[in-house]
């Protein structure tokens, strides 16, 4: 790809990460279905993207739709192999819906994407945990907190 290409391609997208930031504090703050809501009103403005999709799916997780967000973030990590967010929240609702070989692969791959990520790392072991692979979940779990250490856990 040519570099006036991808110059121009950038250019023409617009930056979700502020607005999915904001989407991410309103189910944070308890509000999902405002978060859903905003989902909508950004992607009607052709707002879109990994961290969109991510706080999306956060957003129909909270309120139990969590077929809905994993189909959502399937989707996202086949058109976007390489997001580490994509694959840590898949993981985390696969987990949820106790689809433990899946989770522990999503996780895995996220945690490959951002091995320096400690949330990440902690979901991974506890997967690793629930699958019976304990030498694995306690080295994880002891070094997640090395990886932020101003994040007291």
């Amino acid at each position: 790809m040519s570099m006036f290409l991808l110059l121009f391609l950038l250019a023409a997208t617009p930056d979700v990460t502020p607005q999915a930031e904001v989407v991410d504090g309103l189910v944070e703050a308890g509000m999902p279905e405002a978060a859903l809501k905003l989902c909508s009103e950004l992607r009607s403005q052709g707002f879109s993207g990994p961290p969109l999709d991510v706080a999306q799916a956060r957003a129909m997780h909270k309120l139990g739709m969590s077929d809905e967000a994993a189909n959502l973030l399937l989707k996202t990590t086949k058109k976007y192999p390489r997001t580490a967010d994509a694959w840590a929240m898949l993981g985390v609702i696969q987990a949820d819906q106790n689809q433990l070989p899946e989770a522990l692969h999503s996780l895995e791959r996220a945690h490959q994407l951002s091995p320096e990520d400690p949330d990440i790392l902690n979901n991974l072991a506890y997967v690793q945990m629930a699958t019976g692979d304990l030498k694995s979940a306690i080295q994880n779990f002891e070094t997640a907190p090395k990886l932020n250490p101003s994040d007291a856990r």
